[in-house]
């Protein structure tokens, strides 16, 4: 899959965020992240929008995409989101929403917003302690941004040049790093999905102590239900490293 170079990036910009209904997990493993990006790519093709940068998260998606209107991003995540849709329900034999609302959107309004929202982007994996940097995470941008332009499949080809002005790419990276995303304006109902507190937490993990860390990990997912953030949280280690543990 490849997306066509342009010379430059005409229109408006939207940061645009869907989340799965009741917050959940829509996007809950590797397939299910690879199938809305391939809609995403033949969405693209078929309605003339360049996509800047995305993160398909467990619950939610964010977009930065560069349109020539409005309506012209209405059109195109109704139809994205719609596919998806009812390919969901399809596989999962189950009907109704699958999407929160419609979906939310930000105008972005100068190059320095593009930069930042760009980062932070690209910053929610680590936001949300699925992994340790951003080159980890498999189904965002980030890595499509370092490659030359020829060999990047979803982001429009010269986005990154275009938007950073440059080609070297050690120049690039240390540009790209040390934009600071603390003050961007988002919408904290796209944060993944936060569980309340488990006031007896301690109890329930001294049932487990005599167990390895491994199989602690198991059972307080499978019989207490502790989500896998929550263990991201107790164990101090990767969701990726949690979800290997489940699946063995």
């Amino acid at each position: 899959m490849s997306r066509k170079a342009r010379n430059n990036l005409p229109g408006q910009f939207f940061h645009v965020m869907s989340q799965g209904i009741n917050k959940e997990y829509i996007f809950n493993d590797d397939y299910l992240k690879q199938k809305y990006k391939n809609i995403l790519y033949y969405k693209t093709q078929e309605n003339n929008i360049n996509i800047i940068s995305y993160c398909i998260m467990d619950n939610h998606v964010h977009l930065l995409l560069n349109v020539e209107d409005n309506e012209q991003m209405s059109r195109f995540m109704k139809q994205v989101n719609t596919s998806y849709a009812m390919f969901y329900n399809n596989s999962n034999n189950r009907v109704g929403y699958v999407f929160r609302d419609r979906y939310l959107s930000k105008l972005i309004l100068n190059e320095k917003q593009i930069k930042v929202c760009i980062a932070y982007i690209h910053k929610n994996p680590i936001a949300a302690k699925m992994v340790n940097c951003m080159e980890e995470y498999k189904f965002s941008s980030y890595n499509e941004y370092f490659m030359p332009t020829d060999k990047r499949n979803l982001i429009c080809h010269n986005a990154a040049e275009i938007i950073f002005g440059t080609n070297k790419i050690d120049e690039f990276k240390k540009e790209y790093i040390n934009i600071h995303t603390h003050n961007y304006e988002s919408d904290d109902q796209f944060d993944d999905v936060e569980e309340n507190d488990i006031v007896n937490l301690e109890e329930i993990l001294e049932k487990y102590k005599n167990l390895s860390m491994n199989e602690k990990i198991i059972k307080l997912n499978m019989e207490e239900k502790i989500s896998e953030r929550k263990l991201v949280d107790i164990f101090k280690i990767s969701r990726y490293k949690i979800r290997k543990i489940l699946n063995k």
